[in-house]
């Protein structure tokens, strides 16, 4: 556990040392996980993976996931949660508009390749900022979404977007201009796993959010929504 109390100590800001103090036993786990994510420290990301699995390992289903979250000084609104496609949710034929995801995937595309332009290390992730940034320059949302799985729910509640059923193995197929969320996971070490993943259709199998590249095959549960 040493590994761990050193890690609190240099990950907590201010304000969560004193949040610490009154609880020393909780953990800044956001800060703690995205410190060792970015540092990619092979032997401490797996020793923190093993901690995280191990307390995982004792909750058998989702209704004691807050709990835990909660006791290991993660804020529940980052906590996996599953997702269920939204009760409203249409067909693609039914809420696609073609000439509005023709010009949000160009929108995409081009802030996907400013930020890549401009980015120091490829191995940092932004999908979410990419997106953000897509739908604010197309007026459609201000602001930062949050993190990637965290999105779906910021869009079902921005009456720019519908929500349509897609089946996985239509994703690739997708039109230009969907914007698909994939939810996070309960356990995992990538930034996908992590935070959940989004972007915008470029309707060539490919996708755009902070970068562009094809869309790939994910476990992750994911919803997806267009502009209306």
């Amino acid at each position: 556990m040493s590994l761990f109390i050193s890690a609190c100590s240099s990950a907590n800001s201010n304000k969560n040392s004193q949040k610490a103090a009154k609880n020393p036993h909780k953990i800044d786990w956001d800060n703690i996980w995205k410190e060792f994510y970015e540092k990619k420290s092979a032997n401490e990301f797996d020793s923190l993976t093993n901690f995280y699995n191990q307390q995982m390992s004792s909750f058998s289903n989702n209704s004691n996931m807050s709990s835990l979250y909660e006791n290991m000084g993660l804020s529940v609104s980052n906590a996996y949660h599953p997702y269920k496609t939204g009760s409203k949710a249409t067909s693609l034929k039914k809420s696609y508009d073609a000439s509005k995801g023709k010009e949000l995937a160009s929108i995409a595309r081009e802030t996907a390749t400013q930020m890549t332009a401009s980015r120091r290390n490829y191995n940092d992730y932004y999908c979410a900022k990419g997106v953000s940034k897509t739908l604010e320059k197309a007026g459609l949302s201000k602001g930062s979404m949050g993190n990637a799985h965290q999105c779906a729910s910021a869009l079902e509640n921005n009456k720019n977007f519908k929500e349509i059923k897609v089946d996985r193995k239509d994703l690739k197929n997708l039109p230009e201009g969907c914007i698909i969320v994939y939810n996070r996971k309960e356990f995992g070490k990538s930034a996908s796993d992590i935070y959940g993943h989004i972007a915008v259709t470029l309707g060539n199998g490919q996708e755009a959010s902070d970068r562009i590249g094809n869309i790939k095959d994910r476990s992750n549960e994911y919803r997806v929504f267009v502009w209306n």
